[in-house]
């Protein structure tokens, strides 16, 4: 059987063209990272900035939203000691995980993200934010340990809390997350 040229070349055009939906960063050398160093994948047309704010590495902003909706890559200034990905597991297995995270927020589900080289928790919560009202900031928290330190990967989208958009950029996040590499 024969394939024909043109198919194989929209079919390379089509790979290259997914491909081209996401950039590349990386945490090297960047002061806020405090020696955590990885590589990820962000949506292509999202915006990219350093953000002031102690712990926030990095941030990614879609400009389709007006920019409410945000990847933020976050190490925390506070550490627990290095802990092990046992000690990780156990300490977000408890009743209270969400609510040490982020206190007074609506929390969703959680769920331990397996497959990764890392291990990694995703809670979902919704901060209401009076400036916003009706809608609020969803949010998808996705904390991975990495050599020895929590890293936080957190998705927000502004929505009227009857949409899901976590919902909606599931395969986004999922394929950020997937795309985390020791860098």
């Amino acid at each position: 059987m024969k394939i024909a040229p043109v198919f194989l070349m929209s079919t390379a055009l089509l790979c290259s063209a997914v491909a081209a939906d996401y950039s590349s960063y990386s945490t090297a050398k960047h002061p806020k990272a405090q020696g955590v160093n990885i590589k990820l994948d962000f949506p292509a047309t999202w915006t990219s900035r350093d953000n002031p704010q102690p712990g926030v590495v990095h941030e990614f902003r879609d400009p389709a939203s007006g920019g409410r909706d945000a990847l933020i890559v976050v190490v925390p200034t506070s550490q627990p000691r290095k802990a092990t990905a046992k000690e990780f597991r156990k300490s977000f297995e408890l009743s209270d995980a969400q609510e040490r995270i982020m206190p007074g927020a609506h929390h969703g589900k959680k769920e331990f993200v397996e497959g990764l080289d890392f291990p990694c928790v995703a809670l979902d919560y919704d901060l209401a934010i009076p400036q916003l009202a009706p809608a609020v900031a969803q949010v998808r928290n996705y904390i991975i340990l990495i050599g020895g330190k929590m890293v936080q990967i957190q998705f927000y989208g502004v929505a009227p809390p009857s949409e899901d958009i976590r919902a909606n950029r599931e395969e986004m996040m999922q394929h950020v997350i997937r795309s985390i590499r020791k860098g």
